[in-house]
């Protein structure tokens, strides 16, 4: 079966995942992680992509961005990833080991409204589930720890959010999140599906094909009404 296009169209929000290959661990160590945000940072010098939310884990890591024309989210995306492997296969001595990471990246777009705080959320609350840390803010390698904390950081790249961002946000972030949405959440992920309301949903997988996310897996496409 032939693999799907991938969708990176201006204007869209997208849920951004890549893991390491065979759940190998793409960072070390802090430099490492340190190093990844860096290259953040000269991407979204490079190219017209705003950035949201982050969060760097051992073995993964989850971005929220807008690109601001056609298929530039690749080109950031690819930029990174391959600054990040050469650096990692280079410092840590294993390019005899294959490539670093599982395959190319995995994304869905997010609706602009509640819909993208949830995934914010999500997102920024990845360490706080992982048990990486006691509250999702003190997790170092986050947009919420930017947020918060505020360190020493150039360039300060996180863009203003298009949905005004709740009060009490980062007790929020640290609430036990509902069963059901994180495993819709999680869903998205794996299937890289529309997140966001029902009518919505059905209106982009007709503008962009994307039933195939949405229909149960061995089902043949919904026709487009």
């Amino acid at each position: 079966m032939p693999r799907r296009n991938r969708l990176d169209k201006a204007g869209l929000i997208y849920h951004v995942f890549n893991r390491g290959f065979e759940g190998k661990k793409i960072f070390r160590k802090a430099k490492d992680f340190e190093v990844f945000i860096q290259r953040l940072g000269e991407g979204l010098e490079r190219y017209p992509v705003e950035m949201y939310a982050y969060c760097l884990m051992p073995t993964h890591w989850h971005l929220v961005l807008r690109p601001k024309k056609d298929r530039q989210m690749g080109e950031f995306m690819r930029f990174v990833a391959a600054t990040h492997a050469q650096r990692y296969l280079v410092t840590h001595k294993t390019e005899d080991e294959g490539k670093l990471y599982q395959s190319r990246f995995k994304s869905f777009i997010v609706q602009d409204n509640e819909y993208f705080l949830d995934v914010c959320r999500f997102v920024e609350s990845n360490g706080l589930r992982a048990k990486k840390s006691k509250k999702a803010e003190d997790y170092k390698y986050g947009s919420l720890y930017l947020s918060v904390q505020k360190p020493k950081l150039e360039p300060q790249f996180l863009a203003p959010w298009p949905v005004k961002k709740p009060p009490r946000w980062t007790a929020k972030v640290n609430a036990k999140f509902d069963p059901d949405q994180l495993a819709e959440l999680q869903t998205c992920v794996k299937r890289d599906r529309p997140y966001g309301d029902p009518k919505w949903r059905k209106r982009m997988a007709n503008k962009f094909d994307l039933w195939s996310t949405i229909n149960p897996m061995g089902r043949p496409p919904k026709s487009a009404k």
